[in-house]
């Protein structure tokens, strides 16, 4: 199984190959796996900031991310609005890569 270290690790590897082609500016996990509560069925949720996007780049960075991690993975972008439970959420669990 995945672990949080190894989950981080990537992310930050991906990061640093991609952050000029896609804009990262930050990445970094939140739920389950930043708890250290994760099981073999759980997904990894991942919060991103770009400095452009859309939902095509969205979906193109999950699903190499997914490719990369070998696990379903979920991914939010931090904005300036959006759902308020959920960025309370991401802002209490964050762990940037």
């Amino acid at each position: 199984m995945l672990t949080k270290d190894k989950i981080l690790a990537t992310l930050h590897e991906y990061k640093e190959e991609h952050k000029e082609q896609y804009g990262i500016e930050q990445i970094g996990i939140f739920g389950s796996y930043a708890r250290e509560k994760a099981t073999e069925q759980s997904d990894v949720d991942v919060f991103i900031s770009l400095k452009h996007s859309n939902l095509f780049l969205l979906s193109r960075i999950r699903i190499e991310l997914e490719e990369l991690l070998g696990v379903p993975t979920d991914i939010v972008q931090l904005r300036e609005r959006m759902n308020s439970y959920l960025k309370k959420q991401i802002e209490q669990e964050a762990i940037s890569a």
